[in-house]
């Protein structure tokens, strides 16, 4: 299962930068991602370009090297029995991939515009695509390039008879009694779609199967229905009334957990904030806290600087924020590239170590959340962190995920790839939208998402809209730390920037 493992090393921190006054203690770290589609909009021609600084043409290579995972993975499904527990790990490290894909590609653009472009805040959750997505591989039709490729995407790659059980197993495994994360998900239809499969939707995702209706009323009613009020509207009407929508694929994600120790309202202050551009943002209000058996580490960045990693437990077990700061100097998109890039080298972790559980070709980030997750930095720490609330606008996700060759035989109409949803053959993914929310407080985080795939008869030639929020950068992640899954994932250039 090693190889399966490889393919899906990537990793969401919830953190949050605290720039000068964290500083005073080089312990603690804030790593925070926020993606916003309100501050930077990225259309994509309908020759494929953007400008996320890369084309819709994978790199060289790329599509061939997710043929070669795809490939690795069927290998090891043939030669080893269905292990959920192998399931639940592997399908937990595509929520890394995806936010690595979906972060990386963020970066690589606000870096494009240089250190001197307006704070843009950026909130994702990875957990949140996962999920959506997972439903379009219930609908993908067996053994079709659009099919391997969501294998790939979701890493349930299992045999044909285990994989309803094996989609379903993150959500069973999250959806435990008591949780402070709920999830929810719903398939939206016309009379198009098989009712085959809307009972395996049902089946693996607990998916409530609904008509399409005729404008998004009722589809925004059951998002805010399930995020606590905090997403409003993820469809517009002309989307739903688009008469080659055939289907919604439709999941919603809602978090809230107190701190297992909460900050004191009273020791929180005011402050500067400093953003990439050497911006000082006044009167930021920081929560204090001092953590005596803090699991913090430090990592140097060859050539760079170092980034400092602090992990925050909440009340409910096996959830935390992993909160990623990089030095004074050290661009925070800088230090998102490194963290989700491959280790150089392989793995070198000493045997019986949490990180030699990470697969030789893993991201840093791996690394980086098995060592937060049990080292203590030995002494006390000072812990400075702004509160903050971060909203992205609606984002279309699909082309970094195309661009880096995940998504593009299920993008492709007329291949027949969804034939267990559809008999119509054009039938393909258009486009996967998702709007996210996330709040720090004295007491905890709330966070919420909302993700549509919309499934289409054919490929429509419209424009794509990205925007994405940073500010004097911290990365947030939020962790189920058993089964390794990115929640929630933010980077923080402004904190009193709400969206």
């Amino acid at each position: 299962m090693s190889k399966l493992l490889l393919l899906l090393a990537a990793t969401t921190l919830a953190g949050i930068n605290t720039h000068k006054q964290v500083h005073a203690v080089a312990d603690t770290a804030a790593f925070s991602t926020p993606f916003s589609t309100d501050q930077l909009e990225v259309v994509e021609d309908i020759n494929g370009n953007n400008n996320l600084g890369v084309e819709d043409n994978s790199p060289s290579g790329a599509y061939e090297e997710i043929e070669e995972m795809g490939n690795a993975m069927e290998s090891a499904v043939k030669t080893e029995p269905y292990d959920n527990e192998a399931v639940l790990r592997v399908a937990g490290d595509a929520t890394v991939t995806l936010a690595a894909k979906v972060l990386t590609a963020a970066s690589e653009a606000r870096m494009q515009e240089g250190m001197d472009a307006p704070a843009v805040n950026t909130v994702i959750s990875p957990l949140g695509m996962h999920q959506s997505l997972s439903l379009a591989q219930l609908g993908a039709t067996p053994d079709s390039p659009s099919h391997e490729e969501l294998k790939v995407v979701t890493g349930v790659n299992v045999p044909e008879i285990d994989e309803q059980s094996g989609i379903g197993a993150l959500h069973s495994a999250l959806m435990t009694e008591g949780s402070p994360l709920l999830l929810a998900n719903s398939v939206w239809s016309r009379p198009e779609i098989l009712p085959t499969y809307t009972e395996a939707a049902l089946t693996a995702l607990e998916a409530e199967a609904r008509q399409m209706p005729e404008d998004a009323t009722e589809i925004n009613s059951w998002v805010s229905s399930k995020t606590n009020g905090l997403i409003t509207k993820l469809l517009d009407d002309d989307t739903v009334k688009d008469p080659l929508l055939l289907s919604v694929l439709l999941n919603a994600v809602y978090f809230k957990a107190a701190w297992k120790v909460q900050f004191d309202p009273k020791l929180t202050t005011t402050g500067n904030f400093t953003t990439r551009g050497g911006v000082v943002v006044p009167d930021v209000p920081y929560m204090h806290m001092k953590v005596g058996e803090a699991k913090v580490i430090v990592e140097n960045i060859p050539n760079l600087g170092k980034i400092t990693a602090i992990s925050l437990p909440y009340a409910n077990d096996g959830y935390r924020a992993i909160l990623l700061l990089p030095d004074d100097g050290l661009d925070v998109h800088e230090m998102v590239k490194y963290v989700f890039s491959p280790m150089e080298g392989g793995n070198f972790a000493q045997p019986g170590s949490p990180e030699a559980k990470c697969e030789p070709d893993s991201t840093r980030w791996c690394h980086i959340s098995a060592k937060t997750a049990y080292r203590e930095w030995g002494s006390t720490v000072g812990l400075f962190l702004p509160k903050f609330k971060l909203e992205s606008g609606v984002m279309d996700v699909t082309a970094p995920l195309k661009a880096s060759g995940m998504l593009r035989e299920a993008t492709m109409p007329n291949r027949g790839g969804f034939l267990r949803m559809t008999d119509d053959t054009a039938a393909h993914i258009d486009r996967t939208l998702q709007k996210a929310t996330m709040e720090f407080t004295e007491e905890g985080t709330e966070a919420s998402a909302a993700t549509a795939t919309l499934v289409s008869t054919r490929s429509l030639a419209r424009p794509r809209i990205f925007r994405l929020k940073f500010d004097h950068p911290f990365v947030v992640v939020i962790e189920h730390e058993p089964t390794r899954s990115v929640a929630f994932a933010a980077i923080v250039e402004d904190p009193l920037q709400s969206s």
